[in-house]
């Protein structure tokens, strides 16, 4: 009985790690161009997009391809320096802090759901 029970559980629990180092298909780099209360264009730097991407104008009158909207959270933005990884979800992520109404000029009018992961080996949240 105690092998029974020993065989389980080691069974069950390498089945539950053996996930852990699985690299995602859905995982995305993207670096943030243009962001107000959390109202954010980005542009998808790597990876596999599975939605409609577009080339944007801000308002300086720079153009970037492969630009989608989005909302990151606005407690969080500033640890994003740079790129980092995302993988799209079905709802918004709420945010643990105020958040105004304003958006960036001339807004993406493509519009994805996100969550910051960790890196693409190991999809986790931050």
């Amino acid at each position: 009985m105690k092998r029974l029970l020993f065989v389980l559980g080691l069974v069950g629990f390498l089945s539950l790690t053996s996930c852990d180092n699985e690299l995602s298909d859905s995982c995305i780099e993207i670096r943030v161009i243009e962001n107000v209360c959390g109202m954010s264009a980005v542009q998808v730097v790597d990876g596999s997009f599975p939605g409609d991407l577009i080339t944007w104008t801000n308002y300086d009158n720079q153009t970037y391809e492969n630009v989608f909207g989005t909302f990151i959270d606005p407690c969080l933005i500033d640890e994003f320096n740079g790129t980092f990884f995302i993988e799209l979800v079905d709802e918004q992520i709420r945010s643990q802090c105020a958040v105004c109404l304003a958006l960036p000029a001339n807004m993406p009018e493509n519009y994805y759901h996100i969550k910051q992961v960790a890196d693409c080996s190991e999809i986790g949240d931050l």
